[in-house]
């Protein structure tokens, strides 16, 4: 087997790896989103739910499975486009990262706001300041690589 044809292998992989990895997290979304749906639907007495909360957390997880998808969806197109060298390779690829990214975001948001939403304000403030950390290293880590990819050869 040639040199060329063992590196596109290993450029499929990882693109089916990432497409997988998609697929994982929109069904964690998805069981988050039942979760949710028992919690409140279920009979739990004293337990007092503020429903605007329980609606914004809804919708937060709802669009998390959305990103994830739409992310899984650019991957997708990847495993097919990238060995046919498409010129839109690059935005694909960027797209499906900037879905990912979102998708987490989301999901780790969900914590803070279903905590929020049962008047648990001393675990809840706490994990919406993870949250927070978690952007900034985001953002850290995303310039970081991009001044790596745009460095001249």
């Amino acid at each position: 087997m040639s040199q060329s044809s063992a590196g596109s292998d290993d450029g499929r992989d990882v693109e089916l790896s990432r497409l997988s990895m998609n697929v994982n997290m929109a069904g964690i979304s998805i069981a988050v989103f039942t979760f949710l749906l028992l919690l409140y639907f279920s009979p739990h007495p004293g337990l007092a739910i503020n429903p605007y909360l329980f609606q914004v957390t809804l919708v937060a997880i709802v669009f998390a499975v959305f990103a994830f998808s739409v992310s899984a969806l650019y991957n997708f197109v990847l495993v097919y486009s990238r060995p046919a060298k498409h010129p839109e390779v690059p935005s694909h690829s960027n797209r499906a990262s900037l879905f990912f990214a979102l998708g987490l975001f989301l999901l780790l948001l969900e914590p803070p706001l279903i905590l929020l939403s049962i008047d648990l304000l001393l675990v809840a403030i706490p994990s919406l300041i993870l949250v927070l950390v978690y952007v900034a290293l985001y953002f850290k880590a995303d310039s970081t690589i991009r001044g790596i990819l745009n460095r001249p050869k």
